[in-house]
């Protein structure tokens, strides 16, 4: 079935998200649910692999990935933490995605 819908590129993003979900968020999410803490280093350590610029272009410093992959990343993340997921889709979709669509660019520049 993988053939079918995913490349080699998104074998690649879900096995690294799936690493970083079972051994940086796994261990912590029940800890977080109990604290309400909210997950800093977590989503620092997804900014550095990519994941909060998701489908941000390139030319602005983002990942510039599909929406296949989104999905990936989306399930692999909720798979060991939903909020932490949540969290992620958030920033993506009522952060970002509002300023790559409507912002000028200097806000682009600015901004993404």
């Amino acid at each position: 079935m993988d053939d079918l819908f995913f490349n080699d590129d998104h074998i690649l993003i879900r096995d690294t998200v799936r690493k970083f979900a079972d051994e940086e968020i796994a261990p912590v999410a029940r800890e977080m649910d109990k604290t309400g803490e909210f997950p800093k280093r977590l989503v620092e350590s997804m900014a550095q692999l990519g994941l909060m610029g998701f489908h941000i272009p390139k030319k602005y410093g983002g990942a510039e990935l599909d929406m296949i992959s989104y999905a990936m990343v989306i399930t692999e993340l909720a798979r060991a933490d939903a909020s932490v997921a949540i969290t992620m889709a958030a920033h993506t979709s009522l952060g970002t995605l509002p300023l790559l669509i409507l912002g000028s660019d200097e806000q682009k520049r600015k901004y993404l």
